[in-house]
């Protein structure tokens, strides 16, 4: 008998807890309102985000192309180098051979430099020109900063 009362009672502790009021309509209107200004936000949020992956992407894709071009004409420059010791070495009669013979161009498998408009020149003796030309790419880009840091 204990047992049934202590049934009863705790079922009576329980009741107004487990009978809890249903939310009203204006409580769930506003509740929906609440959500969707979050997901606008969040759509937003998205949105930005999504552009900001694609203009890592192509900057990404930008730094490749420079930095093929770039080798490619330090690799010019060398290669001129190259021959100019080796006109030197014949002209000397002590020496009278060549050290490196002739150089042939590395290839550029991405076209950076035509990519970027710059024209790949291999004189003898090298010069800055397609140096120039390149970072020339630099300041005429948007990638450049326009003003100065300030430290």
């Amino acid at each position: 008998m204990k047992r049934a009362l202590a049934a009863i009672l705790a079922a009576g502790a329980l009741a107004p807890s487990a009978l809890a009021a249903a939310p009203t309509n204006a409580q769930l209107q506003a509740e929906i309102k609440a959500l969707q200004a979050r997901a606008t936000k969040q759509d937003k949020l998205i949105k930005k985000l999504q552009t900001d992956v694609d203009n890592a992407g192509g900057l990404a894709a930008t730094a490749l192309v420079f930095s093929g071009c770039s080798t490619s004409i330090v690799a010019d420059a060398l290669q001129g180098t190259w021959a100019v010791i080796d006109q030197i070495a014949l002209a000397e009669p002590a020496i009278a051979h060549t050290f490196f013979g002739p150089q042939v161009p590395i290839a550029d498998p991405l076209n950076s430099c035509t990519l970027l408009k710059v024209t790949r020149l291999q004189p003898v003796p090298p010069t800055i020109t397609t140096f120039s030309a390149l970072y020339g790419v630099l300041r005429a880009s948007t990638l450049a900063p326009s003003t100065s840091v300030r430290g």
